[in-house]
């Protein structure tokens, strides 16, 4: 068996049968398909054993619900191609996906494949998406990885952190990199991603390959925010950090990815919790920049490649003052209004419940 095809399923009914009859549609036929139900509470797992009883390359798993990375070391363990993938359940990809990527390969002698893609918008606007770091062969050197996470502009990796977009060598999925906590939902696709190219021997980035469609889904993790927010960032950070702690410059490059990743946090933090008090946002964004400090050094990062927007909150991450990055947000006439906004709602209720 060439190719394993693993898909994590969690609540995608309206998009999954989509995503197989694309992937069985395949010219690419050396390949078996996992399906791993995550405790779907939709019709999800109904979907997946359907398409099982009609396609002999196919294997269901059905599991309580742990998250995309224990979904995915599910089926790795069932896995028995030579090489791995993992498209989501909400996207789908053009007939020739996998004879195209495969094709790379074993021309190329390569243990990883890193592609492009079509991203698509609900509104049907789709954008082409390709990795920073030219096509062609690359040996996974200190010099190669110092680009992988950062391409010399903030935010751009040098090569995309998604899973989906990549074809990856079985032998490198060793147990010790595979962290599969549930906490991780948002930069999940970057834990795996990056600790394998760091255990690479050679690489191919083929940015002319945009034949995996990328669906962005209202009310995909991706777009979420709950109150364990930063501790998942953190998590995050900490299991790359301890992947990557060994080779000096994918940690450089890891700086600015969890700068990014602190700047995301920051930003949802703060447009979800207009109620808190200055004091409260004060205390918990410190604690979380505390947390990260020693995964952010100062000497690790080189301002050329920063916009000036990012400029000054970046700064006040670097120096953990946490009470001039709640100024820096609150003192903006967006921020203000949304205060303002929710301030009159209250009053409003509260004037309802007296009256």
């Amino acid at each position: 068996m060439k190719l394993s095809i693993i898909v994590p399923v969690y609540n995608a009914e309206n998009y999954l049968y989509r995503c197989l009859r694309s992937i069985l549609s395949q010219t690419f036929s050396d390949y078996e398909l996992i399906l791993v139900d995550d405790g779907s509470s939709d019709h999800s797992g109904d979907i997946c054993d359907e398409i099982c009883a009609k396609n002999e390359k196919t294997i269901v798993i059905h599991q309580k619900n742990g998250g995309a990375l224990a979904a995915r070391t599910r089926g790795l363990k069932e896995a028995s191609g030579e090489y791995i993938t993992f498209p989501d359940a909400d996207d789908w990809l053009e007939p020739n996906y996998y004879e195209t990527m495969m094709h790379d390969v074993v021309c190329h002698n390569v243990d990883i494949v890193a592609a492009g893609f079509t991203e698509e918008m609900e509104d049907g606007t789709k954008v082409l998406c390709e990795n920073a770091i030219d096509t062609g062969e690359y040996e996974v050197d200190n010099e190669f990885m110092k680009q992988v996470l950062y391409s010399g502009k903030f935010y751009r990796p040098g090569i995309i952190a998604s899973l989906w977009s990549k074809i990856i060598k079985r032998d490198l999925f060793k147990e010790e990199l595979l962290q599969d906590d549930k906490i991780i939902t948002n930069g999940d696709d970057a834990l795996w991603t990056y600790s394998l190219i760091e255990k690479a021997r050679k690489i191919f980035v083929n940015n002319d390959t945009k034949l995996y469609h990328y669906s962005i889904v209202p009310g995909s993790l991706f777009n979420r925010y709950d109150d364990m927010y930063f501790e998942r960032i953190l998590s995050l950070l900490t299991g790359l950090y301890d992947n990557l702690s060994q080779n000096e410059y994918a940690v450089n490059g890891l700086a600015y990815y969890a700068l990014y990743m602190e700047k995301d946090a920051l930003d949802r933090y703060m447009a979800n919790n207009i109620s808190k008090s200055r004091s409260k946002m004060v205390d918990e964004i410190e604690d979380f920049l505390e947390s990260v400090r020693h995964i952010i050094a100062a000497e690790r990062v080189d301002w050329q490649g920063f916009d000036d927007d990012s400029k000054a909150i970046i700064q006040h991450c670097i120096d953990c003052n946490s009470k001039e990055i709640v100024d820096s947000y609150t003192n903006s006439w967006e921020y203000r209004k949304k205060k303002l906004i929710y301030l009159l709602r209250k009053t409003s209720v509260l004037y309802k419940g007296k009256r």
